[in-house]
C-alpha cells in the first residue's frame, strides 16, 4: 500500500492517526482551489445586477453634473462628493466598442477626475 494513503501507522501501544504532512496539505488546498476556480454553477456566473434602487444610466451621451452633496451616513452629518446628486455615483452602461460623449460640469471648488 502506498504511503500517500496510508493514514495509520502502528504505534507500541496501538495504531494512531497520522498527520498530513505539508506536502499532502498544500496539494489539497490546490486541487480544492483548482475545483472552485471551475465554472460547475453557470446560472451564478451571469452579470450581476445594479443594487435595487440604484439609478443607471445607458445610451451614447452623458451628462454627469459632480458636487458636494450633505449626506448621514453614520449618523453624523458630512459633505461627500456626488455625481447627479447621488452616492453612490450612478452606474453608466453603454455597449463594447461604441463611441460615447461624457459632458461633465464640475462644481466643486476644486479640480476633480471621475
Amino acid at each position: 500500500m502506498s504511503s500517500h494513503f496510508n493514514l495509520l501507522r502502528p504505534a507500541a501501544a496501538g495504531v494512531l492517526p497520522v498527520s498530513p504532512s505539508r506536502r499532502r496539505f498544500v496539494t489539497g488546498c490546490a486541487a480544492a482551489g483548482a475545483l472552485a476556480g471551475l465554472n460547475l454553477w453557470p446560472s451564478l456566473a451571469t452579470a450581476a445586477s445594479p443594487p435595487a434602487g440604484r439609478n443607471v444610466l445607458s445610451g451614447s451621451t452623458f451628462d454627469l453634473d459632480i458636487g458636494a452633496t450633505p449626506v448621514n451616513i453614520t449618523g453624523k452629518d458630512s459633505i461627500a462628493t456626488a455625481v447627479n446628486g447621488m452616492v453612490p455615483a450612478p452606474l453608466l452602461r453603454w455597449r463594447e466598442g461604441s463611441t460615447v460623449t461624457m459632458r461633465v460640469t464640475n462644481r466643486l471648488p476644486v479640480t476633480t477626475s471621475i
